[in-house]
Protein backbone atom coordinates (compact mmCIF):
# COMPACT_ATOMS: atom_id res chain seq x y z
CA UNK A 1 0.00 0.00 0.00
CA UNK A 2 1.00 3.21 -0.44
CA UNK A 3 0.22 7.49 0.92
CA UNK A 4 0.40 10.16 -0.77
CA UNK A 5 -0.06 13.28 0.38
CA UNK A 6 -1.82 16.70 -1.10
CA UNK A 7 0.65 18.60 -2.24
CA UNK A 8 2.48 15.91 -4.04
CA UNK A 9 -1.16 15.50 -6.17
CA UNK A 10 -0.77 19.43 -7.14
CA UNK A 11 2.87 18.99 -8.37
CA UNK A 12 1.70 15.24 -10.26
CA UNK A 13 -1.19 17.79 -11.91
CA UNK A 14 1.18 20.85 -12.97
CA UNK A 15 3.33 18.60 -14.33
CA UNK A 16 0.79 16.87 -16.84
CA UNK A 17 0.70 20.05 -18.28
CA UNK A 18 3.73 22.39 -18.03
CA UNK A 19 6.29 19.06 -18.82
CA UNK A 20 5.99 18.98 -23.08
CA UNK A 21 9.13 16.83 -23.45
CA UNK A 22 9.00 13.00 -24.31
CA UNK A 23 9.11 10.72 -21.09
CA UNK A 24 9.84 7.02 -21.22
CA UNK A 25 11.07 4.47 -18.54
CA UNK A 26 11.26 1.00 -19.30
CA UNK A 27 11.37 -2.02 -16.70
CA UNK A 28 14.49 -4.24 -16.69
CA UNK A 29 15.17 -7.72 -17.60
CA UNK A 30 12.16 -9.54 -18.95
CA UNK A 31 9.98 -5.84 -18.49
CA UNK A 32 12.30 -4.30 -20.79
CA UNK A 33 9.88 -3.79 -23.14
CA UNK A 34 7.05 -2.56 -20.73
CA UNK A 35 7.57 1.34 -20.60
CA UNK A 36 5.37 4.33 -18.93
CA UNK A 37 4.91 7.11 -21.52
CA UNK A 38 4.13 9.64 -18.60
CA UNK A 39 6.44 10.91 -15.53
CA UNK A 40 3.45 10.57 -13.18
CA UNK A 41 2.44 7.31 -13.83
CA UNK A 42 3.83 6.14 -10.81
CA UNK A 43 1.40 8.49 -9.07
CA UNK A 44 -1.64 7.61 -10.88
CA UNK A 45 -1.74 3.76 -10.58
CA UNK A 46 -0.88 4.49 -6.96
CA UNK A 47 -3.92 6.10 -6.49
CA UNK A 48 -5.86 3.64 -8.98
CA UNK A 49 -5.87 5.32 -12.39
CA UNK A 50 -5.46 1.62 -13.47
CA UNK A 51 -8.79 0.87 -13.13
CA UNK A 52 -10.96 3.82 -13.02
CA UNK A 53 -8.94 5.33 -16.68
CA UNK A 54 -8.17 2.21 -18.11
CA UNK A 55 -8.37 3.12 -21.73
CA UNK A 56 -5.89 5.49 -21.06
CA UNK A 57 -3.25 4.35 -18.82
CA UNK A 58 -2.79 0.88 -19.79
CA UNK A 59 -1.43 1.47 -22.91
CA UNK A 60 0.27 5.17 -21.72
CA UNK A 61 1.53 3.64 -18.33
CA UNK A 62 2.09 -0.06 -19.10
CA UNK A 63 4.90 -0.50 -16.22
CA UNK A 64 3.42 1.04 -13.28
CA UNK A 65 -0.04 -0.27 -13.94
CA UNK A 66 1.74 -3.51 -15.01
CA UNK A 67 -0.18 -4.44 -18.17
CA UNK A 68 2.49 -6.30 -19.98
CA UNK A 69 2.24 -9.61 -18.88
CA UNK A 70 0.29 -11.88 -15.93
CA UNK A 71 3.28 -12.10 -13.90
CA UNK A 72 2.27 -9.08 -11.54
CA UNK A 73 0.99 -11.44 -8.42
CA UNK A 74 -2.45 -10.17 -8.52
CA UNK A 75 -5.32 -12.19 -7.61
CA UNK A 76 -9.37 -10.99 -7.76
CA UNK A 77 -11.68 -13.68 -7.38
CA UNK A 78 -15.54 -13.86 -7.22
CA UNK A 79 -18.05 -14.06 -4.05
CA UNK A 80 -20.13 -16.78 -2.36
CA UNK A 81 -19.95 -19.33 -5.48
CA UNK A 82 -17.49 -17.74 -7.23
CA UNK A 83 -15.01 -17.33 -4.95
CA UNK A 84 -12.29 -19.73 -6.83
CA UNK A 85 -13.47 -17.91 -9.74
CA UNK A 86 -10.12 -15.41 -9.98
CA UNK A 87 -8.51 -13.12 -12.21
CA UNK A 88 -4.71 -12.85 -12.25
CA UNK A 89 -4.35 -9.58 -13.84
CA UNK A 90 -5.46 -6.12 -13.11
CA UNK A 91 -6.69 -5.39 -16.60
CA UNK A 92 -8.99 -8.44 -16.86
CA UNK A 93 -12.06 -6.49 -16.67
CA UNK A 94 -11.08 -4.20 -19.43
CA UNK A 95 -9.59 -7.06 -21.90
CA UNK A 96 -12.69 -8.26 -21.44
CA UNK A 97 -15.42 -5.78 -22.24
CA UNK A 98 -13.35 -5.68 -25.23
CA UNK A 99 -13.89 -9.10 -26.66
CA UNK A 100 -10.50 -10.93 -25.62
CA UNK A 101 -12.07 -13.33 -23.96
CA UNK A 102 -13.30 -14.04 -27.33
CA UNK A 103 -10.27 -13.04 -29.57
CA UNK A 104 -7.39 -14.08 -27.33
CA UNK A 105 -9.00 -17.29 -25.40
CA UNK A 106 -5.98 -19.20 -25.18
CA UNK A 107 -4.31 -16.57 -22.46
CA UNK A 108 -7.74 -14.86 -21.19
CA UNK A 109 -9.39 -17.98 -20.27
CA UNK A 110 -6.90 -19.28 -17.93
CA UNK A 111 -5.26 -15.54 -16.05
CA UNK A 112 -9.10 -13.93 -16.77
CA UNK A 113 -12.29 -16.36 -15.44
CA UNK A 114 -13.64 -13.58 -12.90
CA UNK A 115 -13.62 -11.49 -16.09
CA UNK A 116 -14.46 -14.07 -18.89
CA UNK A 117 -16.58 -15.99 -16.64
CA UNK A 118 -14.45 -19.35 -17.72
CA UNK A 119 -15.18 -20.60 -14.15
CA UNK A 120 -17.88 -23.42 -14.75
CA UNK A 121 -21.42 -23.71 -16.03
CA UNK A 122 -22.31 -20.09 -15.77
CA UNK A 123 -19.84 -19.30 -18.36
CA UNK A 124 -20.45 -16.59 -21.14
CA UNK A 125 -17.74 -18.18 -23.21
CA UNK A 126 -18.85 -22.05 -22.97
CA UNK A 127 -22.39 -21.52 -23.07
CA UNK A 128 -22.93 -25.32 -23.31
CA UNK A 129 -23.30 -27.95 -21.18
CA UNK A 130 -20.21 -29.83 -21.14
CA UNK A 131 -19.28 -33.08 -19.55
CA UNK A 132 -16.36 -35.40 -20.68
CA UNK A 133 -16.04 -38.59 -18.12
CA UNK A 134 -13.85 -41.76 -17.94
CA UNK A 135 -15.64 -44.10 -15.77
CA UNK A 136 -17.20 -42.08 -12.89
CA UNK A 137 -13.55 -39.58 -13.84
CA UNK A 138 -15.48 -36.00 -15.03
CA UNK A 139 -13.78 -32.69 -16.19
CA UNK A 140 -17.09 -30.18 -17.21
CA UNK A 141 -15.33 -27.47 -18.90
CA UNK A 142 -13.93 -27.91 -22.50
CA UNK A 143 -10.78 -25.97 -21.60
CA UNK A 144 -9.75 -28.23 -19.13
CA UNK A 145 -7.40 -29.83 -20.52
CA UNK A 146 -5.66 -26.72 -21.63
CA UNK A 147 -5.56 -25.09 -17.84
CA UNK A 148 -4.01 -28.44 -16.87
CA UNK A 149 -1.21 -28.49 -19.21
CA UNK A 150 -0.60 -24.96 -18.47
CA UNK A 151 -0.24 -25.93 -14.37
CA UNK A 152 -3.57 -24.81 -13.31
CA UNK A 153 -4.13 -28.01 -11.31
CA UNK A 154 -1.75 -26.88 -8.84
CA UNK A 155 -2.13 -23.16 -9.03
CA UNK A 156 -5.86 -23.27 -9.01
CA UNK A 157 -6.68 -26.18 -7.27
CA UNK A 158 -9.84 -24.67 -5.76
CA UNK A 159 -11.77 -24.46 -8.52
CA UNK A 160 -9.44 -27.12 -10.84
CA UNK A 161 -9.64 -30.30 -8.62
CA UNK A 162 -13.40 -30.84 -8.24
CA UNK A 163 -14.54 -29.18 -12.00
CA UNK A 164 -11.29 -30.72 -14.15
CA UNK A 165 -11.43 -34.19 -12.07
CA UNK A 166 -10.14 -36.29 -15.80
CA UNK A 167 -7.11 -33.39 -17.22
CA UNK A 168 -6.30 -33.17 -13.17
CA UNK A 169 -5.96 -37.16 -12.33
CA UNK A 170 -7.98 -36.05 -9.56
CA UNK A 171 -10.53 -38.87 -9.13
CA UNK A 172 -7.88 -41.28 -6.72
CA UNK A 173 -9.90 -44.13 -5.43
CA UNK A 174 -7.61 -44.92 -2.88
CA UNK A 175 -9.59 -45.68 0.36
CA UNK A 176 -6.35 -44.85 1.90
CA UNK A 177 -6.80 -40.94 1.10
CA UNK A 178 -8.71 -38.92 3.59
CA UNK A 179 -12.23 -37.80 2.94
CA UNK A 180 -13.08 -33.77 2.67
CA UNK A 181 -13.50 -32.37 6.50
CA UNK A 182 -17.74 -32.37 7.00
CA UNK A 183 -18.33 -29.03 8.59
CA UNK A 184 -18.08 -31.00 12.41
CA UNK A 185 -14.28 -31.81 11.80
CA UNK A 186 -13.16 -28.37 10.12
CA UNK A 187 -10.91 -27.87 13.37
CA UNK A 188 -8.96 -29.65 15.68
CA UNK A 189 -10.08 -31.08 19.30
CA UNK A 190 -8.93 -30.21 22.87
CA UNK A 191 -5.81 -27.92 23.27
CA UNK A 192 -6.19 -27.57 19.10
CA UNK A 193 -9.88 -27.13 18.67
CA UNK A 194 -8.77 -23.82 17.53
CA UNK A 195 -6.74 -24.99 14.39
CA UNK A 196 -8.76 -25.25 11.69
CA UNK A 197 -9.24 -25.82 8.00
CA UNK A 198 -10.94 -23.31 6.08
CA UNK A 199 -11.76 -25.25 2.80
CA UNK A 200 -13.32 -28.41 2.61
CA UNK A 201 -10.89 -29.39 0.40
CA UNK A 202 -8.24 -29.35 2.69
CA UNK A 203 -7.53 -32.90 3.28
CA UNK A 204 -7.51 -34.28 -0.33
CA UNK A 205 -5.41 -31.04 -1.01
CA UNK A 206 -2.85 -32.29 1.68
CA UNK A 207 -3.08 -35.96 0.76
CA UNK A 208 -1.77 -35.09 -2.57
CA UNK A 209 1.16 -32.86 -1.88
CA UNK A 210 -0.33 -29.80 -1.80
CA UNK A 211 0.90 -28.55 1.96
CA UNK A 212 4.77 -28.80 0.58
CA UNK A 213 3.75 -27.63 -3.07
CA UNK A 214 2.03 -24.35 -2.00
CA UNK A 215 2.84 -23.97 1.02
CA UNK A 216 2.13 -19.89 1.18
CA UNK A 217 -1.58 -20.77 0.28
CA UNK A 218 -2.12 -24.31 2.38
CA UNK A 219 -0.69 -22.96 5.61
CA UNK A 220 -3.31 -20.28 5.53
CA UNK A 221 -6.24 -22.23 4.29
CA UNK A 222 -5.65 -26.00 5.74
CA UNK A 223 -3.54 -25.23 8.77
CA UNK A 224 -5.35 -28.55 10.62
CA UNK A 225 -5.01 -31.18 7.81
CA UNK A 226 -0.81 -29.98 6.65
CA UNK A 227 -0.21 -30.43 10.55
CA UNK A 228 0.91 -27.05 11.05
CA UNK A 229 -1.32 -26.19 14.45
CA UNK A 230 1.81 -25.51 16.16
CA UNK A 231 4.33 -24.43 13.93
CA UNK A 232 7.87 -23.73 14.64
CA UNK A 233 8.26 -20.07 13.45
CA UNK A 234 11.68 -19.27 11.97
CA UNK A 235 13.94 -16.32 14.00
CA UNK A 236 14.66 -13.04 12.40
CA UNK A 237 18.22 -12.29 12.19
CA UNK A 238 17.41 -9.47 14.85
CA UNK A 239 18.54 -5.40 13.98
CA UNK A 240 22.16 -6.24 15.82
CA UNK A 241 23.40 -7.55 13.01
CA UNK A 242 22.32 -5.65 10.20
CA UNK A 243 25.22 -3.51 8.08
CA UNK A 244 26.42 -0.10 8.01
CA UNK A 245 24.13 0.81 4.91
CA UNK A 246 22.81 4.08 5.64
CA UNK A 247 20.27 3.24 8.41
CA UNK A 248 21.03 3.66 11.96
CA UNK A 249 19.75 1.42 14.69
CA UNK A 250 17.63 4.28 16.20
CA UNK A 251 15.71 4.66 13.13
CA UNK A 252 15.29 0.19 12.76
CA UNK A 253 14.40 0.29 16.85
CA UNK A 254 12.10 3.22 16.72
CA UNK A 255 10.01 1.58 13.67
CA UNK A 256 10.21 -1.71 15.23
CA UNK A 257 9.35 -0.12 18.59
CA UNK A 258 6.24 1.88 16.54
CA UNK A 259 4.60 -1.50 15.12
CA UNK A 260 4.86 -3.50 18.09
CA UNK A 261 3.06 -0.56 20.20
CA UNK A 262 0.33 -0.27 17.78
CA UNK A 263 -0.05 -4.46 17.79
CA UNK A 264 0.13 -4.45 21.10
CA UNK A 265 -2.49 -1.88 21.29
CA UNK A 266 -4.99 -3.61 19.06
CA UNK A 267 -4.02 -6.93 20.68
CA UNK A 268 -5.67 -5.64 23.84
CA UNK A 269 -8.81 -3.82 22.57
CA UNK A 270 -7.36 -0.51 22.99
CA UNK A 271 -7.44 0.52 19.06
CA UNK A 272 -10.20 3.20 17.67
CA UNK A 273 -12.12 1.76 14.55
CA UNK A 274 -13.96 4.51 12.66
CA UNK A 275 -16.68 1.97 12.27
CA UNK A 276 -17.59 1.88 15.72
CA UNK A 277 -16.17 1.03 19.03
CA UNK A 278 -12.46 -0.56 18.80
CA UNK A 279 -10.88 -2.78 16.70
CA UNK A 280 -11.17 -6.53 18.19
CA UNK A 281 -8.46 -7.98 20.28
CA UNK A 282 -6.09 -10.35 19.01
CA UNK A 283 -5.78 -14.38 20.73
CA UNK A 284 -2.34 -14.58 19.55
CA UNK A 285 -0.96 -11.79 17.34
CA UNK A 286 2.94 -12.22 16.89
CA UNK A 287 5.36 -9.40 18.13
CA UNK A 288 6.94 -8.20 15.44
CA UNK A 289 11.23 -8.67 15.36
CA UNK A 290 13.59 -6.76 13.00
CA UNK A 291 15.04 -9.08 9.82
CA UNK A 292 18.25 -7.23 8.23
CA UNK A 293 17.84 -9.20 5.09
CA UNK A 294 14.33 -7.85 4.18
CA UNK A 295 15.82 -4.23 5.26
CA UNK A 296 18.31 -5.10 2.32
CA UNK A 297 15.35 -5.72 0.21
CA UNK A 298 13.27 -2.84 1.01
CA UNK A 299 16.97 -0.75 0.59
CA UNK A 300 17.25 -2.06 -2.71
CA UNK A 301 13.46 -0.12 -3.66
CA UNK A 302 14.26 2.73 -1.60
CA UNK A 303 17.64 3.65 -3.07
CA UNK A 304 16.13 4.06 -6.15
CA UNK A 305 13.78 6.88 -4.98
CA UNK A 306 10.92 5.61 -7.26
CA UNK A 307 7.70 6.59 -5.86
CA UNK A 308 5.50 3.31 -6.10
CA UNK A 309 5.71 -0.34 -5.18
CA UNK A 310 8.47 -2.31 -6.10
CA UNK A 311 7.44 -5.77 -8.26
CA UNK A 312 6.36 -8.29 -6.75
CA UNK A 313 8.42 -10.67 -7.82
CA UNK A 314 11.60 -8.47 -5.93
CA UNK A 315 9.76 -9.28 -2.96
CA UNK A 316 8.62 -12.63 -2.73
CA UNK A 317 6.16 -13.26 -0.36
CA UNK A 318 6.65 -9.66 1.95
CA UNK A 319 3.86 -7.09 1.95
CA UNK A 320 5.18 -3.72 1.65
CA UNK A 321 4.20 -0.26 3.25
CA UNK A 322 5.48 3.27 1.56
CA UNK A 323 5.52 6.34 2.92
CA UNK A 324 7.41 9.96 1.71
CA UNK A 325 8.08 13.58 2.53
CA UNK A 326 8.22 16.48 0.56
CA UNK A 327 11.09 17.43 2.80
CA UNK A 328 14.16 16.15 1.58
CA UNK A 329 16.33 16.55 4.10
CA UNK A 330 13.89 15.38 7.29
CA UNK A 331 15.16 13.61 9.99
CA UNK A 332 15.00 10.23 9.37
CA UNK A 333 13.88 9.23 13.20
CA UNK A 334 11.12 11.73 12.55
CA UNK A 335 10.19 9.99 9.07
CA UNK A 336 9.81 6.69 10.77
CA UNK A 337 7.63 7.98 13.28
CA UNK A 338 5.26 9.76 11.38
CA UNK A 339 5.34 6.76 8.39
CA UNK A 340 3.93 4.37 11.03
CA UNK A 341 1.56 6.55 12.77
CA UNK A 342 0.08 7.61 9.59
CA UNK A 343 -0.60 3.91 8.09
CA UNK A 344 -2.00 2.98 11.57
CA UNK A 345 -4.11 6.08 11.96
CA UNK A 346 -5.92 4.27 8.73
CA UNK A 347 -8.08 2.22 11.48
CA UNK A 348 -9.37 5.61 12.74
CA UNK A 349 -9.54 7.71 9.95
CA UNK A 350 -11.08 4.43 7.49
CA UNK A 351 -11.84 1.47 9.94
CA UNK A 352 -12.45 -2.32 9.00
CA UNK A 353 -15.83 -2.94 11.28
CA UNK A 354 -15.95 -6.45 10.51
CA UNK A 355 -16.92 -8.47 13.74
CA UNK A 356 -15.32 -11.73 11.71
CA UNK A 357 -12.40 -9.45 11.17
CA UNK A 358 -12.25 -10.33 7.65
CA UNK A 359 -9.98 -8.62 5.33
CA UNK A 360 -13.06 -8.51 2.69
CA UNK A 361 -13.35 -6.63 -1.01
CA UNK A 362 -15.82 -4.62 0.73
CA UNK A 363 -13.40 -3.68 3.26
CA UNK A 364 -10.19 -3.30 0.76
CA UNK A 365 -12.30 -0.89 -1.23
CA UNK A 366 -13.89 1.28 1.05
CA UNK A 367 -12.90 5.15 0.12
CA UNK A 368 -9.53 5.82 1.24
CA UNK A 369 -7.05 3.51 1.87
CA UNK A 370 -6.92 0.48 4.87
CA UNK A 371 -4.45 -2.00 3.59
CA UNK A 372 -1.10 -0.03 5.33
CA UNK A 373 -2.97 -0.68 8.43
CA UNK A 374 -3.75 -4.06 8.06
CA UNK A 375 -0.57 -4.88 7.05
CA UNK A 376 1.00 -3.26 9.96
CA UNK A 377 -1.06 -5.53 12.27
CA UNK A 378 -1.80 -8.92 10.12
CA UNK A 379 -0.85 -11.40 12.69
CA UNK A 380 1.41 -13.77 10.21
CA UNK A 381 3.02 -11.04 9.35
CA UNK A 382 5.72 -10.74 12.38
CA UNK A 383 9.68 -10.11 10.48
CA UNK A 384 10.03 -5.99 9.55
CA UNK A 385 12.79 -4.74 7.84
CA UNK A 386 12.84 -1.20 6.60
CA UNK A 387 14.60 1.73 5.24
CA UNK A 388 14.55 5.23 4.73
CA UNK A 389 16.55 7.40 2.17
CA UNK A 390 17.22 10.79 1.70
CA UNK A 391 16.21 11.49 -1.92
CA UNK A 392 16.74 14.66 -4.01
CA UNK A 393 13.27 15.50 -4.19
CA UNK A 394 11.93 13.31 -1.08
CA UNK A 395 12.14 11.30 2.06
CA UNK A 396 11.73 8.01 1.24
CA UNK A 397 10.47 5.20 4.03
CA UNK A 398 9.58 2.21 1.93
CA UNK A 399 9.03 -0.86 5.19
CA UNK A 400 8.29 -5.08 4.02
CA UNK A 401 7.02 -7.22 6.28
CA UNK A 402 7.37 -11.29 5.95
CA UNK A 403 5.38 -13.22 5.65
CA UNK A 404 2.87 -11.09 3.23
CA UNK A 405 -0.12 -10.42 4.68
CA UNK A 406 -3.60 -8.41 3.40
CA UNK A 407 -4.77 -12.13 1.73
CA UNK A 408 -8.59 -11.00 0.66
CA UNK A 409 -11.18 -13.20 2.59
CA UNK A 410 -8.34 -14.14 5.31
CA UNK A 411 -8.86 -12.73 8.78
CA UNK A 412 -6.27 -9.64 9.41
CA UNK A 413 -5.47 -11.53 12.86
CA UNK A 414 -7.84 -14.72 15.14
CA UNK A 415 -10.03 -12.38 17.36
CA UNK A 416 -9.86 -13.06 21.30
CA UNK A 417 -8.47 -12.11 24.52
CA UNK A 418 -4.78 -11.77 24.75
CA UNK A 419 -2.39 -14.89 25.27
CA UNK A 420 -2.20 -15.34 29.05
CA UNK A 421 0.10 -18.28 28.57
CA UNK A 422 2.79 -20.05 26.31
CA UNK A 423 -0.15 -22.79 25.12
CA UNK A 424 -1.95 -19.97 24.04
CA UNK A 425 0.23 -18.81 21.14
CA UNK A 426 0.11 -22.09 19.47
CA UNK A 427 3.30 -22.10 18.46
CA UNK A 428 5.90 -24.27 19.26
CA UNK A 429 8.77 -21.87 20.16
CA UNK A 430 7.08 -18.91 21.17
CA UNK A 431 6.71 -17.17 24.53
CA UNK A 432 3.55 -15.18 25.97
CA UNK A 433 4.70 -11.67 27.04
CA UNK A 434 1.25 -11.02 29.29
CA UNK A 435 1.96 -7.63 29.73
CA UNK A 436 2.12 -6.98 25.90
CA UNK A 437 -0.53 -9.10 24.91
CA UNK A 438 1.68 -10.36 22.42
CA UNK A 439 3.47 -13.88 21.39
CA UNK A 440 7.40 -13.49 21.43
CA UNK A 441 8.90 -16.40 18.43
CA UNK A 442 11.95 -17.31 20.55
Amino acid sequence: MTYNIAFFVLLAASSSVVTIKQFLKCGNGAERNCCDRNETCAYWASIGECTNNADWMLPNCQLSCRSCGSNSGYLKCGKGAERNCCDRNETCAYWASIGECTNNAEWMLPNCQLSCRSCGSNSEVTTREYLKCEGNCCDRNETCAYWASIGECRNNADWMLPNCQLSCQSCNTNSNKPSKPSSTSMCGTGRDSKCCDREKSCADWASWGECENRPSFMLRKCKLSCNACRPTLPKASGLERCRDNGMTREVRQKLLDMHNKYRMMVAKGQAKDKAGGNAPMAARMLKMEYDCDIEENAMRHAVGCAWGHSAQHERENLGENLYYSTNPRMNHVKAAEDACKLWFDELATRGVGQEDNILTDEVWNKPGQIGHYTQMVWQDSYKLGCYVNSCPSMTYVVCQYGPQGNWIDDPIYETGSPCTTDDDCMCSNCKCSRSEGLCIVQ
